[in-house]
């Protein structure tokens, strides 16, 4: 080959080289535009769920065609769903605008990585929740939102069955803080026909709001049964 064939041969391999570039940087600049656009609207979704923390996890697949498209001189603009970001397939449109724009329509897969409260130890049925007895760890959410976002609203809370070291935490696991305790002092209130009473007693059981519990009289010693109303405070129930 002569020093002129040499010389197309070098000049093509140039052009192609410029050519991956371009494309390489355009296939790098829908990516960031399609990141942007879920980020904004895993923000909203934050706002409303109250995450403090959150990590999206994203794969965009792109068509072969998009291999094939120049760098646009404009910000690329894209469309798809509005609104909070939920975890899973999103269809998604990327433009860049301009008569020699171009247009592609593409999926993305989108995990949301929040962290949840876990158990940092066993917990007994009937246990009192502490913050030593709880850990953030970090979740792939689906479609359930039956979680903790902070130990704090547990704190005070019992669990309702035994929970694993290691578990994560769930309305199914734990109740209201108990307003009643077994032993505790009580004031016991009744009202017939208008007329209101009450007199002190002892909680013979634990219990939530508006759960009947045993409870001893302290001015008879009878055994009644009262529905809890607040903290120490319990309302005879006429059997």
């Amino acid at each position: 080959m002569g020093k002129s064939g040499g010389s197309i041969v070098s000049a093509w391999l140039v052009l192609l080289c410029l050519l991956e570039a371009a494309h390489a940087e355009a296939r790098k600049s829908i990516e960031a535009a399609l990141d942007a656009h879920l980020a904004s609207r895993a923000a909203l979704t934050a706002q409303r769920e109250g995450w403090r923390q959150h990590r999206l996890q994203i794969q965009h697949n792109l068509p072969p065609r998009a291999a094939t498209l120049a760098g646009c001189s404009t910000a690329l603009e894209v469309r798809g769903a509005s609104g909070a970001l939920e975890p899973g397939r999103q269809r998604l449109e990327v433009a860049c605008p301009g008569e020699a724009g171009w247009r592609l329509t593409l999926l993305s897969e989108v995990e949301i990585l929040v962290p949840v409260v876990f158990a940092r130890q066993p917990i007994e049925r009937g246990t009192t929740l502490r913050a030593e007895h709880l850990e953030l760890r970090e979740i792939s959410l689906g479609k359930s939102r039956d979680h903790y976002l902070a130990p704090e609203p547990l704190l005070g809370m019992s669990s309702k069955r035994r929970i694993r070291a290691g578990q994560q935490l769930s309305s199914r696991l734990v109740d209201e803080p108990l307003l009643v305790r077994r032993g505790q002092p009580l004031r016991i209130s009744a009202s017939v026909d208008g007329i209101e009473a009450s007199t002190l007693g002892e909680a013979l059981e634990d219990g939530n709001r508006d759960q009947v519990i045993r409870v001893r009289n302290q001015s008879s010693g009878k055994t009644i049964k009262a529905r809890v109303i607040e903290a120490g405070v319990v309302s005879s129930v006429l059997e």
